[in-house]
Parts: structure tokens; C-alpha cells; sequence
């Protein structure tokens, strides 16, 4: 599974952590935050731990997010599976 384990504004940047509940190899992570008709996407590789794995992390600056509600979907991709997790955040 993968989960969000952090989403806070910490200007000038929001940060983004992601958990992944097994340990991959190589992988890829997306980051889409959408808030109406506006899609902020990033890519960042995976990291193995000891027992679990992470996303290398989003930085987005918060210049490039207006105040309010969005949306967070995070798709990681191994080359065994694939893994969603979502929730909103706000910006101030």
C-alpha cells in the first residue's frame, strides 16, 4: 500500500512525503495536486529502506498554488504493481 504521511506548508514550499509499505527496487511516483480546472503534477524515483520504501519527496513551491482546497492523488508504479493514495490538503 502506499500512504501520505506528511502534507504541510512550509513556505516558500509545500512538502509532500509518501510511505510505501514494502521494500521496491526501482519504481516511479506522481504527484497530482488538481484544485478546479488546475493540475500541478511532479515525478520523483523511489527509495528503499530497511523494511519499507519512500518517494524521494515533492517540494512544490507555493507560488505555484493558489489558497484553498486541493486535491492530492499519488500513484506509485514498481515493476511489480501499482499503488494510489489520495487526500486533500489545504494551502493558505
Amino acid at each position: 500500500g502506499v500512504s501520505i504521511t506528511a502534507a504541510n506548508q512550509n513556505n516558500p514550499t509545500f512538502q509532500i512525503r509518501i510511505l510505501i509499505d514494502s521494500v521496491v527496487g526501482s519504481g516511479s511516483c506522481q504527484l497530482i495536486m488538481t484544485k478546479g480546472s488546475v493540475n500541478v503534477t511532479r515525478s520523483a524515483g523511489t527509495q528503499a529502506l530497511a523494511s519499507t520504501s519512500t518517494c524521494q519527496g515533492f517540494d512544490i513551491p507555493v507560488s505555484e498554488l493558489s489558497p484553498g482546497t486541493w486535491n492530492v492523488k499519488i500513484t506509485v508504479t514498481t515493476q511489480s504493481k501499482t499503488g494510489t493514495a489520495e487526500r486533500s490538503v489545504e494551502v493558505r
